[in-house]
């Protein structure tokens, strides 16, 4: 399942259906422990995305811009090598991020669309 069909997620732009923040903000509290336990992003390959350029370089990552191939969609893709990972003994620290950012569905937030291995 894509995530452009995965239900209750937030519009990726636009106005935004929120009409009580108190009651949307229980609704995020009561999700986010569940979502943070699944594990329903698609994996997809990196060949369907073409590279445009480098937005930035951190200690063991790259983020780079690209577009999809068969819609022309724009993403960031974070790009963590698996030597650097292990070699720093951060493969836990990561599992956490993508847990982290595949929860994720508020205001002002980045969410994860897909990963790939």
């Amino acid at each position: 399942m894509s995530s452009d069909s995965t239900p209750n997620r937030l519009p990726h732009f636009g106005p935004l259906t929120i009409k009580k923040a108190d009651v949307y903000l229980n609704k995020c509290k009561y999700e986010f422990p569940i979502d943070f336990k699944k594990s329903n992003i698609p994996v997809v390959p990196i060949d369907d995305f073409r590279l445009k350029y480098t937005l930035g370089k951190g200690g063991f990552s790259v983020v780079d811009l690209v577009k999809r191939k068969r819609d022309g969609k724009w993403f960031a893709v974070k790009v963590s090598h698996k030597y650097n990972i292990s070699k720093r003994k951060m493969a836990k620290i990561v599992l956490c991020e993508k847990r982290l950012l595949q929860s994720l569905d508020f205001p002002f937030t980045i969410r994860m669309e897909h990963y790939s291995q």
